[in-house]
């Protein structure tokens, strides 16, 4: 990896967590490399920090993807369609794309806040977990979709053939560089929600039990 690299991930890190205290910077030295080699993720590498701070992380991100990178890649978006839509039928498909995308990852983000999110807030203050949190942890397993996901390859190819010479073009090239980060947390986030926090909460339901 570059020295580019790391200091864009590092950035990417600092970014999202900004004035939180409660975020280690262990973990965040961990959130660095599984986001420079996802293939290097391993759930265990985890286990020695708190629900509290797996939680925070996630918290921090979906405010950091609505906040921040989302409204970054409209405005790429945004350029793109200024100078091209009038000419360009794959700028047009890619803007109801985009539209289509954000929709259906805000709605994701939503029902992860009012169910499970929601639920571990009540868990950390204290209140009483009845029968009901196992029910409404098989319940989020069963109805989580994690698949918000684009073949960014595959709309790159398709979108170069309905306009080629779109191929090169620095504000499009550029919009793909910055979907492909996204996808890349995202993928990062869908990880350590399943295999890590999800495995936190049933442990510390069972340490009150």
């Amino acid at each position: 990896m570059t020295v580019n690299s790391h200091r864009f991930a590092k950035t990417l890190i600092e970014k999202r967590f900004k004035d939180k205290k409660d975020i280690s910077s262990a973990f965040k030295n961990e959130l660095e490399t599984i986001l420079l080699n996802p293939e290097t993720f391993e759930a265990s590498n985890f286990e020695k920090y708190s629900l509290e701070e797996v939680f925070n992380y996630l918290q921090c991100s979906h405010d950091f993807y609505l906040g921040v990178y989302i409204p970054k890649i409209e405005n790429t978006l945004f350029q793109l369609q200024s100078r091209l839509v009038e000419d360009y039928w794959s700028v047009k498909l890619l803007i109801l794309f985009i539209q289509s995308y954000k929709k259906e990852l805000i709605e994701h983000i939503h029902e992860e806040e009012k169910v499970l999110f929601a639920f571990v807030k009540n868990l950390l203050e204290g209140k009483k977990c009845d029968n009901s949190s196992e029910f409404i942890l098989d319940h989020f397993i069963h109805t989580h979709n994690d698949n918000v996901v684009i073949q960014l390859a595959e709309l790159k190819k398709d979108l170069l053939t309905f306009n080629e010479d779109l191929k090169g073009d620095l504000i499009f090239e550029m919009l793909f560089n910055q979907l492909n980060v996204f996808q890349k947390d995202l993928m990062i986030h869908g990880l350590i929600e399943d295999h890590v926090f999800l495995r936190k909460i049933k442990d510390r339901i069972a340490s009150k039990s």
